[in-house]
């Protein structure tokens, strides 16, 4: 499971109970028992005698994003221990379920959080191999943070595959783009999605984009019409799978029955929303 925590401004001063080395170590110790595998921090408020505010992603090994780091949880217990190893004063509250601080008044640190709802790591297919397309568990932590905003694709045998290896997107509302769709792949079709090996394929069945560029993306086929060199990917998305021509990699095919929807490579990456 994932979980969101947003940090704000303590209500007010004096909050939390005094903690020492023994309540944080069972906090802790709840923590790392229960911890979740992936969250998010927000925090908002006086940190040091400055206003701040901050998003840290965070997995069981690593922080991802942030730029102040003391804000994952593992290292705000090491900055609480630190500032009782120097015998200042500490009192904070602590989640009875999952031990993190959900509300922290110290000198220079003035925080208070909360649990939110965040996303869940779908379950994958026990035979998966391990870094493969299948190894949902290897998926970016990102990806699983941000889950609404990936479509999952799924094998053959109906195994969910990992949204960093092939996804579809929708358009950007506010440039009232949602019909428009993303299919995005990694070069070889298969592997990780990164800047350098990202594919990105558009489909535009109102048009939208045609004015700029003069190129269709609106286009359906009937199956029979697509070359014999067109073979399938064995990735399928509800009733539709994916087809590919190896010597044209400038066009993909989602089929569904006997229609064929043509998506248009982006080789230069342009084509999104400002």
């Amino acid at each position: 499971m994932a979980v969101g925590v947003a940090l704000t401004a303590a209500a007010c001063a004096q909050s939390g109970a005094t903690v020492d080395e023994e309540s944080l170590a069972a906090a802790q110790a709840l923590w790392n028992e229960s911890r979740p595998d992936v969250y998010v921090v927000w925090y908002e408020g006086d940190v040091d005698g400055r206003e701040r505010s901050e998003r840290v992603l965070a997995d069981r090994h690593l922080v991802v994003v942030g730029n102040d780091h003391r804000f994952a949880i593992d290292n705000l217990f090491e900055e609480l221990s630190s500032r009782l190893a120097r015998g200042e004063s500490v009192r904070a509250t602590f989640d009875e379920e999952l031990g993190y601080p959900t509300e922290i008044d110290t000198d220079g640190l003035d925080v208070a959080s909360k649990l939110f709802d965040g996303s869940s790591r779908v379950n994958g297919c026990e035979d998966a191999t391990p870094g493969g397309p299948t190894d949902v568990g290897s998926e970016a932590s990102e990806r699983v943070l941000n889950a609404e905003l990936y479509s999952r694709w799924h094998n053959e045998a109906g195994c969910p595959v990992r949204t960093d290896v092939i996804t579809t997107i929708a358009g950007a509302a506010h440039c009232n783009w949602e019909d428009l769709e993303y299919l995005i792949i990694g070069d070889p079709i298969g592997t990780a999605i990164t800047d350098e090996t990202a594919l990105n394929y558009v489909r535009d069945v109102d048009d939208l984009l045609g004015g700029f560029d003069h190129i269709d993306r609106s286009r359906t086929l009937d199956v029979d019409q697509l070359a014999a060199a067109v073979i399938d990917t064995g990735y399928r998305h509800d009733d539709s799978s994916l087809w590919l021509d190896p010597a044209n990699p400038e066009v993909i095919y989602r089929i569904s029955g006997d229609v064929a929807e043509e998506f248009i490579l982006d080789a230069d990456q342009q084509i999104l929303c400002a």
